[in-house]
């Protein structure tokens, strides 16, 4: 389900200014298929994107419709060889065939980065673990093919409940378009014990790094 709650207050990361904002959205990355990475043969890929708006037949004011869309999933990282997405995104068969990119922004408002330092591409080698069903869970942990050296780790809840009315924000790749960043949301039921409910700006097809906006920070998937 694709959800708007109100005003969309979905932001390309150039835009923040919130320093803290900014370095988590460097710990989050873009999921690709290996076979839409181009070696550029000089120490850079290529990603391979369509026009989000003509490839989904978006009106003329729809938010973000010229930019590129290409990546699958998102993810984020969680120890400096481990990424956390979603469990319908990553799974054994198809983890070795997938590349996680750090760095897919727009760097303007008309100009998004789709050459990447390969250093920033990096390969699936197993899932270590991961849940998915048709009531609650969905998240998946992979081991990537080497540890990432030049990106934070992100701190993650480990015990407790985030509370309902906890402000929170959330970065991802919503519909695989560059890295978005959307606030002004709140937990709204947080029951279950697999995810919990907020008004957050997202779309379907992405698992964002949820925030909580006071520390410390709790992993939930949508």
């Amino acid at each position: 389900m694709e959800v708007i709650y109100g005003t969309d207050d979905r932001v390309d990361i150039f835009q923040v200014t919130d320093l803290e904002v900014v370095s988590n959205a460097n710990s989050v990355v873009a999921l690709f298929k290996a076979g839409n990475i181009i070696n550029n043969g000089n120490g850079t890929s290529t990603l391979k994107t369509r026009n989000f708006g003509e490839s989904n037949v978006l009106c003329s004011t729809e938010p973000f419709r010229n930019q590129p869309a290409g990546a699958f999933c998102s993810g984020f990282l969680v120890a400096p060889n481990i990424i956390a997405t979603a469990g319908h995104c990553v799974n054994q068969n198809n983890a070795k065939n997938i590349r996680f990119v750090f760095g897919f922004q727009m760097l303007d408002d008309s100009t998004a980065r789709t050459v990447i330092n390969n250093t920033e591409i990096y390969r699936g080698v197993r899932v270590i673990a991961r849940q998915q069903n048709n009531i609650e869970a969905d998240w998946s942990l992979v081991e990537i093919d080497r540890p990432v050296t030049n990106h934070p780790v992100l701190r993650i809840r480990r015990t407790g409940r985030i509370p309902d009315g906890q402000g929170v924000y959330v970065i991802g790749h919503p519909k695989g378009i560059p890295a978005k960043f959307a606030s002004g949301a709140n937990v709204r039921y947080n029951q279950p014990a697999a995810f919990f409910m907020a008004n957050l700006d997202t779309f379907q097809e992405i698992l964002g790094h949820l925030f909580s906006t006071v520390t410390p920070m709790k992993l939930k998937v949508y």
